[in-house]
């Protein structure tokens, strides 16, 4: 049975390895196969994620590990209007975007797409019959995340297991997320530190084996991409929101730059939007592995509310101390031209606010690149106590990957490769295609399970919203 290779040390790879996430960020296409999709696939793994708000199918080439195929509907339309994923509503959308794919992967098999027939003609006959001939075990992603979400994935997985008579495999999402580092590879690095930084997960693992992942340090409340979400929420900027706040953030270092050039050019300008506000840096005196996003979430809220009261009172505020001023009211920024459901979300007696109409683009620029500022600067500062730590006990982290959703924050990618060449490790990125949830990374997961052997009783696989896989130590 053929063995994944395992190096403790990769060569520098730029599909890999970026030195500029910039660069990486401009070498992706909408859908980004493997080359060797004109090969032959004879044997393939099909696998589907639904932990959370994306539909998503892929199939993966266990010989050689290539993508042959993978699409995604994404719910995030849907979502919008609510600030944030709504169960119910995520499960229904499943139900109806998974077969939608299924039958879009179906036509693609169908039509020959790019799997090879030139085997004997049993298998050839097979297939003709049954375009799924080639698939050889169903990878579902089973835990954690949305409850709802994963029984529609499982609930296909188990339908087309017993279809096809193949074996099912059970993938946990967060090891998923680790191998969208290596998706069309044949090698996985381990040892290797990795940052999760997603909408549901801020963690720090350190994968030693590919039957063994452990939690070096994880959140205390709320996640790197939720209070992304939340603050997004916050000022009724719609969701996801970590990318929105990124925009916003880059809006705002246009405002300094042309500050700076209108100061060269002797036009002073007294503005006080040009210094970010000083935000609290969560856990700054306490020693431990862990992060805390509740404590920044609040002050940012606390400094949206300064801004609202100058408003008020048409007197403008101290943006500098405005962190720490205690709000008159409650309130909740929902907005007024939502559905009668979503303003349901804002809690009385709060005011439902058009931030349109009282926070100015530059106001939300400011706010948003505060508060980005001290959230990246929170993992900055943790995830060099990690690499200290590691350093005082001679063990120098050789390689870091970064994963997840909010992983594709190119502010956050840059920083963290600051600290990777001052400790001279090596920063391996997922690219950003595969940094939000996706099949793909469950079907290169489930390549290593069925080289194992290790294949779940159809009849009895469930699903789990935390954490339950052997693989992964708390």
């Amino acid at each position: 049975m053929p063995t994944t290779k395992r190096t403790n040390k990769t060569k520098q790879n730029p599909q890999q390895t970026s030195q500029n996430p910039k660069h990486l960020a401009q070498k992706l296409t909408q859908n980004s196969l493997d080359s060797a999709l004109s090969k032959a696939s004879k044997n393939l793994i099909l696998s589907i994620e639904s932990s959370c708000d994306d539909s998503s199918l892929a199939l993966t080439d266990i010989d050689t590990y290539a993508l042959i195929y993978h699409r995604k509907i994404s719910q995030e339309r849907a979502h919008n209007v609510y600030g944030g994923v709504v169960p119910e509503i995520a499960s229904r959308l499943h139900c109806e975007s998974l077969p939608l794919v299924l039958a879009d992967m179906k036509a693609f098999l169908s039509s020959g797409g790019e799997i090879s027939r030139e085997s004997d003609s049993c298998e050839s006959d097979l297939r003709d019959e049954n375009p799924f001939g080639a698939i050889r075990a169903i990878a579902i992603t089973t835990q954690p995340g949305l409850s709802v979400s994963l029984l529609q994935g499982l609930m296909m997985a188990k339908t087309l297991c017993v279809s096809l008579n193949v074996p099912i495999i059970s993938v946990n999402h967060l090891i998923g997320h680790f191998y969208s580092l290596f998706i069309g590879k044949s090698y996985a690095t381990m040892p290797m530190s990795v940052l999760l930084v997603s909408g549901g997960h801020t963690q720090i693992l350190e994968a030693n084996r590919a039957d063994e992942f452990v939690v070096v340090a994880s959140s205390k409340d709320d996640s790197f991409g939720e209070c992304f979400d939340k603050v997004a929420k916050m000022l009724n900027l719609g969701y996801p929101g970590g990318s929105i706040i990124e925009q916003y953030a880059k809006k705002y270092k246009k405002i300094t730059k042309a500050k700076e050039v209108n100061s060269k050019n002797g036009l002073n300008q007294s503005d006080d939007l040009c210094d970010l506000s000083p935000l609290p840096l969560p856990l700054k005196s306490n020693k431990e592995l862990a992060f805390s996003f509740s404590g920044l979430k609040n002050a940012t809220r606390l400094l949206i509310q300064s801004f609202l009261d100058s408003h008020a009172s048409g007197v403008k505020s101290d943006i500098k101390s405005s962190a720490r001023t205690k709000p008159k009211s409650s309130l909740d920024f929902a907005s007024n031209h939502t559905s009668s459901t979503a303003s349901n979300f804002a809690s009385s007696p709060a005011r439902t606010l058009d931030r349109e109409s009282i926070l100015s683009e530059r106001e939300i620029a400011h706010i948003c690149a505060s508060f980005q500022e001290a959230a990246i600067s929170h993992i900055c500062d943790k995830l060099t106590r990690y690499f200290v730590q590691k350093l005082e006990k001679n063990q120098p982290v050789q390689t870091l990957g970064i994963v997840g959703g909010a992983s594709a924050n190119l502010t956050l990618r840059s920083a963290i490769l600051g600290i990777c060449e001052r400790y001279g490790a090596e920063l391996i990125l997922a690219p950003l295609e595969f940094c939000s949830d996706n099949a793909a990374m469950i079907g290169r997961a489930g390549i290593e399970e069925y080289l194992a052997g290790n294949f779940s009783d159809t009849r009895s696989l469930e699903i789990s919203p935390r954490n339950e896989c052997p693989h992964l130590k708390i």
